[in-house]
């Protein structure tokens, strides 16, 4: 602090369904860390995105805003020097069709901030995990049964264009 360093860094962690993230967020709980849900997951997260039906879509976009919300609120009230986050408030549009960005992304980031909330994202480091499509497919048979490796092949494609990786700064 005397010399003017930053008194704290948050990585985001984010890739497809199966990349790791969990994983890798579990090796650093000795530091400060946030898993990827606040509250118990509910059933129709198992369900691979394109699955869901317009009704269930819109109940999971409205629950997983929430969750990064809160979150947010958490990473801002962390003081250490060193902050793990599973998943970054970033990472629900790449679960949207592409023609449906725009709606999704305003839509998102209304509950995230509603209201008159003067709250930003709090900055951080992203850093995407990735892995073949089979390997991803190995490691989330057990989360998401009916997901194939075209499926997670696809969303971690999405995954690399919502963060611009790699030239946005994100780490890969």
């Amino acid at each position: 602090d005397q010399v003017g360093a930053r008194g704290r860094f948050v990585y985001y962690l984010s890739g497809p369904v199966g990349a790791g993230k969990t994983s890798v967020v579990q090796k650093f709980k000795s530091l400060a860390w946030l898993g990827e849900w606040i509250d118990s997951r509910p059933a129709l997260l198992a369900k691979p995105h394109v699955e869901l039906s317009k009704d269930e879509r819109a109940q999971v976009d409205r629950w997983i805003s929430e969750q990064l919300r809160r979150k947010n609120f958490n990473v801002a009230g962390l003081n250490r020097a060193l902050v793990i986050c599973d998943r970054t408030p970033l990472d629900p549009l790449a679960f949207t069709d592409p023609a449906e960005l725009a709606s999704r992304a305003s839509e998102h980031f209304r509950d995230l901030f509603p209201g008159d909330s003067k709250r930003q994202l709090e900055p951080g480091h992203v850093i995407v995990l990735s892995a073949s499509g089979e390997e991803l497919l190995a490691r989330a048979k057990e989360r998401h049964l009916n997901a194939s490796p075209q499926y997670l092949a696809d969303q971690q494609a999405a995954m690399l264009q919502v963060f611009g990786a790699p030239t946005l700064g994100v780490t890969v």
